[in-house]
């Protein structure tokens, strides 16, 4: 069955239902949306749920489901006439990515622990009918780490304490430094969440005696590949711009995941002076400077989460020469 709000079934009509199911026999079965099958979030961080239909077919609406035991709940629905709706307690934490039917996927932030589980993208095409896809996602939580050493009560044998608490799963800690043994404990809470405690032991020696150790700690969540609107930095003015100089250029530097998709160089002012050619990430000078080139200059950068801007402030000096070396 389409997904398809209650009036357009009035304007459809039954007949109309037949046929499809005909096309849909002849030509055979939809072939799903593109999405990752298994997707990783952190707690608190944001997460993209990828869903890109490929069709030829007109697309009538896409939406994401979450299943829930063996019923499911929409939370987001894109329709090319109604627009968008974002359902229930995702209003605010989901969003598609962008207002194209052929790409549905969402960003869904502040993520928590009640977010694991089974979401499915659905694409509902004329005549071809309905496809989806299903995506796994589990939510860890970053762990906080801490290295403490013990006051000189402890007569050295305890020589340090490392923690990393509230972790889900648990995490993993070894020490580096080969001197002594590590005794672990672990205490789990209503979250999910565990928090592990090593204890570093050592027979005070005076070999041992100003000896470097490291607690090490290994959890999934701290080596994942967030996604994060771009950071951004304008570089290359060495504050040493004068006039008739020539040959120097602005950088944008733009660290994003997703990768950025648009970099735009403006001036505060709206003015821009002949000789400036934006290449790629650079704001070439291609005239030898003069006053006219005396300006704050911006670079907005733009990726499916958002966008960000840096800017740097231009001065050129007249009378003033390179310094000999």
């Amino acid at each position: 069955m389409v997904d398809l709000p209650l009036a357009w079934w009035t304007q459809l009509g039954l007949h109309v239902l037949v046929p499809q199911l005909m096309i849909a026999f002849f030509l055979g079965a939809l072939a799903g949306p593109i999405v990752d099958p298994h997707v990783t979030a952190v707690w608190g961080k944001k997460v993209a749920l990828k869903c890109i239909i490929d069709v030829n077919e007109t697309i009538t609406q896409v939406s994401w489901e979450k299943m829930y035991g063996k019923s499911s709940r929409t939370i987001a629905v894109h329709h090319p006439e109604y627009g968008i709706s974002i359902q229930g307690e995702y209003q605010g934490r989901a969003a598609f990515k962008n207002y194209s039917l052929t790409d549905a996927t969402i960003i869904l932030k502040n993520v928590s622990f009640s977010d694991a589980g089974e979401y499915i993208c659905k694409a509902a095409t004329f005549p071809l009918g309905n496809a989806q896809s299903s995506t796994i996602v589990t939510v860890l939580a970053t762990v906080k780490e801490g290295q403490q050493k013990l006051p000189r009560s402890s007569k050295g044998h305890l020589a340090a304490i490392c923690t990393a608490a509230t972790g889900k799963p648990a995490a993993e800690i070894d020490w580096e430094g080969g001197l002594g043994e590590m005794e672990s404990s672990s205490t789990s809470f209503p979250n999910e969440t565990v928090t592990v405690v090593s204890q570093y032991i050592i027979v005070p020696t005076r070999f041992a005696r100003g000896r470097r150790v490291t607690c090490v700690v290994r959890h999934p969540a701290l080596n994942l590949f967030l996604v994060d609107a771009p950071e951004v930095s304008v570089t290359g003015y060495d504050g040493n711009w004068f006039i008739g100089r020539e040959n120097v250029q602005l950088k944008c530097n733009a660290d994003a995941n997703p990768l950025p998709v648009e970099l735009v160089w403006t001036r505060l002012d709206g003015q821009w002076p002949e000789g400036l050619l934006s290449v790629n990430n650079t704001l070439q000078f291609n005239s030898p400077l003069t006053y006219n080139y005396t300006g704050t200059y911006i670079c907005k950068v733009t990726n499916s989460l958002g966008q960000r801007s840096d800017q740097k402030t231009i001065y050129i000096l007249g009378n003033t020469f390179p310094s000999k070396t």
